[in-house]
C-alpha cells in the first residue's frame, strides 16, 4: 500500500473515518440486541416536509422497498438468537414478533397481492410491527441513545412513508 504526501496510509484515514462515524451517534455503537444495525443509513432526509412543519423535527422519507426487507431480516435475525428482550418501547414489540408464526416473517416480505388470504393477517401484523420497529430504532438513533432511560427527551422526528403498492398492509 502506498503512502500518501503527508505519510499517513489510507487504511488509518478509513479508519479514522468509520471511528467519526461511530462516535456522530453517541457512546452506544448502534448495536440492538447485539447486532449492529444503521436506522439512519436506510432513510434519506426530506426538507419538503420540514419546511411545511415548522415545529423543528427532523423528517426523514423512508422507502418501504429498501426499509421493509432490511428490517425485517434484523428481527428474524433477533428472535433466532433469542437473546434477551430489548428495553422500552421495544420490549411490547419484541413480544408480539416472538408470538407471531415464524413463517409470518417470510409472507411480509413478498407483494401484498400474492399473499394468499390465509396468510395476510400474519403478514399485515408482522409488517406493522417492522414499521413501529423501525421508527424506535430511527428515534433512537436519531437522538444520539440507543437506551433511553425513562422521561428521557428525545430529539423530534417525522417520517414520511413514501407510496409502495406491494409493500401495503
Amino acid at each position: 500500500m502506498t503512502k500518501p504526501e503527508n505519510g499517513h496510509s489510507l487504511w488509518a484515514k478509513a479508519l479514522k473515518i468509520w471511528r467519526r462515524r461511530s462516535a456522530a451517534i453517541g457512546p452506544e455503537l448502534r448495536v440492538i440486541i447485539g447486532k449492529p444495525f444503521s436506522a439512519l443509513e436506510l432513510v434519506a432526509p426530506d426538507p419538503e416536509a420540514e419546511a411545511r412543519h415548522a415545529d423543528g423535527s427532523t423528517w426523514y422519507q423512508i422507502e418501504p422497498g429498501r426499509v421493509y426487507p432490511a428490517i425485517l431480516r434484523h428481527i428474524e435475525e433477533a428472535l433466532d438468537r433469542e437473546a434477551v428482550a430489548p428495553d422500552g418501547a421495544l420490549a411490547p414489540l419484541w413480544s408480539a414478533a416472538g408470538r407471531l408464526p415464524r413463517d409470518a416473517w417470510q409472507w411480509a416480505r413478498i407483494p401484498k397481492h400474492r399473499c394468499p388470504p390465509d396468510y395476510a393477517p400474519f403478514r399485515a401484523q408482522a409488517l406493522e410491527i417492522a414499521r413501529l420497529w423501525f421508527t424506535e430504532l430511527l428515534h433512537r438513533e436519531h437522538s444520539g441513545t440507543l437506551h433511553p432511560r425513562e422521561g428521557e427527551a428525545m430529539r423530534p422526528l417525522g417520517v414520511h412513508i413514501l407510496r409502495d403498492d406491494d409493500w401495503k398492509l
